[in-house]
């Protein structure tokens, strides 16, 4: 049986809107779960007047609104700001709590572009990738070409989002612009992987053998491939694709259509799993 959870004040009918993450929340439960999500790269901007207005005037919590007031304009003062949130609340479980203290201590005090690839890279971790990407683009456009690690972070970290989007070519382009910034193996193992990815086999064999530099990289790669494709197959999600290239390969079309039907039924059912544990 699952841990009973008793809410604290009321649902707002109207919601807080926390910018930094582009999420409205309806109650202070949501407001805890999606600090701790986003603990990474809380910052000032949470110690917000408005919150505790809403807090008190939506949520009828006007003693948590005075227990937070006096950090609001206080230097460092953002780890116990949350600690007493979470306190107060109950929502999130004593070891979840002080991970997140841990983690919003290490972050106080984070320069400007560090803060806002953190938020980027919460955006994707979230499968959020349009926002993420957007994230991404501005921070390029701000950074001064001097700050070549947190350039690579952020070219390294549109690339991800835009492989999770199937845009493989493009997320090689941001590999390489990465690569050439550090000189890092991880970097260029990743513009290959994404450009294999972004080739039929015949382009890809091409192009490795015209560049020969990279050949013990691509010949790592291709021996990651092998070793997650055979990890795969043995998945459920792997078996199902093999029945379904065995009934076209048969020409089994009733066959095929219904392992279909099926794999069409998982993913929904694994969608509204993820939306019902999101919260």
């Amino acid at each position: 049986m699952g841990r009973v959870l008793l809410t604290v004040g009321r649902l707002a009918e109207k919601p807080y809107y926390i910018e930094k993450i582009g999420r409205n929340v309806y109650s202070v439960e949501e407001l805890c779960y999606s600090l701790v999500q986003s603990a990474q790269f809380l910052d000032a901007w949470i110690l917000d007047p408005a919150l505790l207005s809403w807090l008190e005037k939506e949520c009828g919590l006007p003693e948590l609104a005075a227990a937070l007031s006096p950090y609001l304009g206080k230097k460092d003062a953002l780890s116990e700001f949350v600690t007493t949130l979470l306190n107060y609340t109950g929502y999130i479980p004593q070891e979840k709590q002080r991970q997140t203290r841990r983690i919003v201590q290490a972050g106080e005090g984070l320069e400007e572009w560090e803060s806002r690839l953190a938020r980027a890279d919460y955006l994707r971790e979230s499968g959020r990738y349009s926002a993420s990407e957007s994230e991404y683009q501005a921070v390029l456009e701000g950074l001064p070409e001097t700050e070549r690690s947190l350039r690579a972070r952020a070219l390294r970290g549109l690339g991800i989002s835009e492989c999770s989007r199937f845009l493989f070519a493009l997320a090689a382009e941001r590999f390489f612009a990465a690569w050439k910034l550090t000189e890092e193996k991880e970097d260029y193992f990743r513009f290959l992987a994404a450009t294999r990815l972004s080739m039929q086999p015949e382009e890809y064999v091409s192009f490795a053998t015209s560049h020969p530099e990279a050949y013990d990289c691509s010949m790592e790669l291709e021996k990651k491939m092998e070793e997650l494709k055979a990890s795969y197959a043995g998945t459920p999600g792997g078996r199902q694709l093999e029945r379904l290239r065995r009934f076209l390969e048969e020409d089994r079309t009733y066959s095929f259509e219904s392992e279909l039907l099926m794999v069409v039924h998982d993913l929904k059912e694994r969608y509204r799993e993820d939306a019902q544990t999101a919260w």
